[in-house]
Formats: structure tokens, sequence, C-alpha cells
């Protein structure tokens, strides 16, 4: 019966889904199950149109959608003031969230795919190891920020505070040799890929599980309208 169940959502996913897309700003492509406000109540999927700005909430955190791909589950993300050229970032740092629709036992996972952690630190002293970078644009008046990666920003480095976490493409390790603080700047602001998953809960019984579907199926259908 659990088995049966799950193809029954599996199915409605696909067939009541659909492919019906929308636009806002820049992005083009906004297709099922992410839609704009007023299509149904499924808020981990929806997204508000602030200009050409595409924006997605995660927890109490806003970001910008700057692409996605509904065959590979994925959206690239970036934080807002950084995409306006901003110095500062948010204050949540964002590695995995779960997000539960309160009418229904289906729950929405963002985690982030191949990633960089890249941390920040406020510093008292000046910082001679190479690996880490200097944001002069974060600059206090008796104080620097610096930023490094995980594999080599381990612990805390002496005079320091940590200050913020937040993540970067893969492939900024590969050059972190050769990147400076304006380079590392211009690498966030292209944002980071994050993936997304649904979770749908069986262990309530065939009824429970049978209204949720029909909740799924009025939601998807409202969605093509």
């Amino acid at each position: 019966m659990k088995f049966l169940n799950l193809l029954i959502v599996l199915f409605l996913f696909y067939n009541f889904g659909g492919s019906r897309s929308s636009s806002c700003g820049e992005l083009g492509n906004i297709t099922y199950p992410y839609h704009l406000p007023g299509t149904c109540n499924w808020k981990a999927y929806e997204l508000q149109c602030n200009g050409h700005d595409t924006v997605l909430s995660i927890g109490a955190t806003t970001y910008l959608v700057k692409d996605m791909s509904i065959e590979n589950m994925t959206l690239r993300l970036v934080d807002p003031d950084l995409a306006k050229g901003r110095c500062r970032l948010q204050k949540q740092d964002f590695f995995s969230y779960e997000y539960q629709n309160p009418s229904s036992k289906v729950s929405t996972w963002f985690s982030l795919g191949e990633y960089s952690a890249i941390t920040f630190f406020n510093c008292m002293e000046e910082l001679e190891d190479s690996m880490y970078k200097l944001i002069h644009c974060m600059d206090e008046p008796r104080s620097r920020i610096y930023a490094g990666f995980d594999n080599f920003a381990g612990s805390i480095p002496k005079s320091c505070a940590h200050v913020a976490t937040t993540a970067a493409d893969f492939d900024v390790e590969t050059r972190w040799n050769d990147t400076d603080g304006v380079e590392l700047m211009r690498i966030l602001r292209q944002g980071f890929v994050v993936n997304w998953k649904r979770e749908v809960s069986f262990f309530d019984g065939p009824e429970y599980n049978k209204k949720t579907c029909s909740l799924l199926k009025h939601c998807w259908a409202s969605a093509k309208r």
C-alpha cells in the first residue's frame, strides 16, 4: 500500500505538474513546481517578483534566483547585497534547510551541491598567511576583514573573530592561490548552486495519504491554469 501511494504521488507530479512556465525579470523559465504568488500556498516553491529580480525565501533569508533547472532540481542563488555590488554578507549562514508545508506531510529540503565554504574573519591584527584574502571593501576603522575557505581556514586565526560563512562554486578552491580579495568578491557575486528534493510521509495511514494526494493534485492543477 505504501508503494502504491508513492506511485500515486509521482503520477500526480508528472501529469498534473505539467510544463507551464512564466517569467519574472531576467528569469524567463519559471516552471512548475515553482510559481509566482497567487497560484497556491506552497511557500517552498513561491517566488516573488521584485522589479527585475526573482526572489526566493529560504527560512528567514532571501536570495535572488539567477537560474533554475527543473530537470536537475537545482537553483543558482546569490546574496541580494552582493548581486547589487554592495560589500556585505547575509547574517544567516545557509547550508541546508527543511521547508514543511503546514497543510500536508510534504517536506522540501534545500541543500548545497558541490561548493566551497568561504569563511570571513574580523581581525585586529594583519594576517601574513597568503591563504587568507584581505577584503578591502569591508575594512573597519580598527580592524580588517579576511576570507579563507574551509580547507585552509579550519580554525579561527589569532586576534580574529568569525563574521560569517557563505558558499561559492566549488572550483574557487582550485583558483585560490591566484585569487585576491577583489576577485573573490566577484566570484561570490556569481552565486552558488542549491539542490532541492521533496519528501512525503507515508506513516499516517491510507486515509491521510489520500487526502495529501488530493491537496497535491489541487495545487498542481491550479498551477496549470
